[in-house]
């Protein structure tokens, strides 16, 4: 049986002392797996549902389009946002949210944005089970959402960046597309080239998006090996360098225009 604990508003509330790291917090506090978004926005939920493959409680929180209750009969398309290293399923929404706003709309207008709280583990072992077979049913079945590949998308930044692009290799099935703003892929790290060499022909077969932005202070040349087998077995996709840019959330938002046509 899943345990869900949900928050719901439309407009804003303070939340106790809780802060979003972008506004100031410190990220090397005690990590939480539950983390009640400090300033709650329209169309913003924050749920607790207990997880069978972390054996806890796990925070969660949904960002719905500011038509969704009107719209009962519309179905959704989903980012599911994977933050970077100390943050959790809170820290970044409004940031995130500004961006997917300025993305010109498509057919089926805003998506629902999700946001896990991925932890510390870079998104592999039980995060990556929990978000695949729990995450992603309880969305469907809780939402009103596209529930098919052509409805999920994913975008990550830093550790989340790097997860958002081999969950879609991984798993190309489920998802259409992934984003990775900055993402980080440390020395002997082979995940990446792995899930390309294990799933090429599945990506191949289900055309999966592939975008790459990497700041040109950020250390871009991590992630030369990655594109050029990608290159070598023609799986497209594609990568822009930001100026003049370091490993800065609010940076690569501000300059990823290619985001915006992707």
């Amino acid at each position: 049986m899943v345990l869900v604990k949900i928050l719901k508003f439309g407009t804003w509330l303070m939340v106790g002392s809780l802060c979003v790291y972008l506004a100031g917090c410190n990220r090397d506090k005690a990590f939480s797996w539950i983390n009640p978004p400090s300033q709650m926005i329209e169309g913003l939920q924050h749920h607790v549902v207990y997880s069978q493959y972390e054996k806890t409680e796990m925070g969660l929180s949904i960002l719905v389009p500011a038509e969704y209750q009107n719209t009962p009969n519309k179905r959704y398309s989903v980012v599911y946002y994977l933050h970077g290293w100390g943050g959790n399923e809170s820290s970044e929404i409004n940031d995130i949210q500004k961006f997917i706003q300025r993305i010109p709309k498509h057919n089926n207008g805003m998506p629902i944005i999700v946001y896990p709280n991925g932890g510390r583990s870079g998104y592999f072992g039980s995060t990556e089970n929990r978000i695949i077979k729990e995450l992603i049913p309880y969305i469907d079945n809780n939402f009103k959402t596209m529930a098919s590949r052509e409805g999920r998308h994913l975008l990550g930044f830093s550790m989340g960046g790097t997860a958002a692009l081999r969950l879609a290799l991984k798993y190309p099935d489920l998802f259409t597309s992934a984003a990775s703003l900055g993402g980080r892929l440390w020395q002997g790290d082979e995940s990446l080239t792995e899930a390309i060499d294990v799933n090429q022909h599945k990506v191949k077969a289900f055309k999966t998006r592939l975008l790459f932005v990497q700041g040109e202070q950020d250390g871009p040349d991590q992630f030369h090996a990655v594109t050029r087998k990608l290159s070598d077995l023609e799986i497209p996709f594609k990568a822009q360098i930001l100026p003049n840019t370091s490993h800065n959330l609010t940076s690569y938002l501000e300059q990823s225009v290619l985001f915006y046509t992707f």
